[in-house]
């Protein structure tokens, strides 16, 4: 009970971060959640932000992994709140996404 205790209070306190980080960005998240679901505004697409997050080091999961069938994948993509190793290395590379939300994508490679 007690490390259950300490897991949601360390995942809420997260959530908190993340509240503030990107706070005026559309996101979805539990109170006690280990991961938000963060929109992506347009022009982006899910793997040209998964990719250029990725190229500064901070790694998200494009909706397009979670959808089902023909279901449409959302536009977004998945944060884990827990796979930073502190609330500071979270706090850098929530602020990295902050900052590549206001970027337009760039042009990636062109089918001809």
């Amino acid at each position: 009970d007690a490390t259950m205790r300490r897991k949601r209070a360390e995942a809420a306190r997260r959530g908190e971060v993340a509240r503030r980080v990107l706070a005026g960005r559309r996101f979805a998240a539990l109170t006690h959640g280990y991961f938000i679901w963060l929109s992506l505004p347009e022009p982006w697409r899910g793997a040209d932000f998964e990719r250029a997050a990725g190229l500064r080091g901070v790694v998200v999961i494009a909706g397009d992994s979670f959808a089902v069938g023909q279901t449409p994948a959302p536009a977004a993509v998945r944060v884990s709140l827990s796979a930073a190793r502190s609330r500071q290395e979270l706090e850098r590379g929530l602020g990295i996404l902050a900052e590549l939300l206001d970027e337009a994508p760039r042009p990636g490679r062109a089918i001809v």
